[in-house]
């Protein structure tokens, strides 16, 4: 039997990274904290609900750096979703229903 060579020029898959999953992780978290601030400071408080256009203009700036963080490595995208995964599960888990509007309110998640 004989091995296949790839052809020439043909890029090799990357490996799995711990380092970028953890890095993505961690900076999908910091990265929603600055934008849930930012647009705090924006509307003049965290109880206010955004408007359609600050929704929108945060799930553009959101899905962006998930493209960069995967053109970077795809590992440090699966973090970052691993992050934003994480983080609504536990405000979910310990803040109810509402939980995420705290988090995630400037990507339009309902107030009650």
């Amino acid at each position: 039997m004989t091995q296949e060579q790839p052809p020439a020029g043909a890029a090799r898959p990357r490996r799995r990274s711990i380092t970028a999953f953890v890095a993505g992780f961690v900076g999908a978290i910091v990265f929603n904290f600055l934008l849930l601030f930012l647009t705090a400071s924006t509307l003049g408080g965290l109880g206010q609900n955004p408007s359609a256009v600050v929704v929108l203009a945060s799930w553009l700036v959101t899905i962006a750096l998930l493209a960069a963080l995967y053109r970077l490595h795809p590992w440090s995208a699966y973090g970052a979703l691993a992050g934003y995964a994480g983080l609504f599960a536990l405000l979910l888990f310990f803040g109810g229903i509402f939980g995420p509007w705290s988090c995630f309110s400037p990507y339009g998640y309902p107030r009650g």
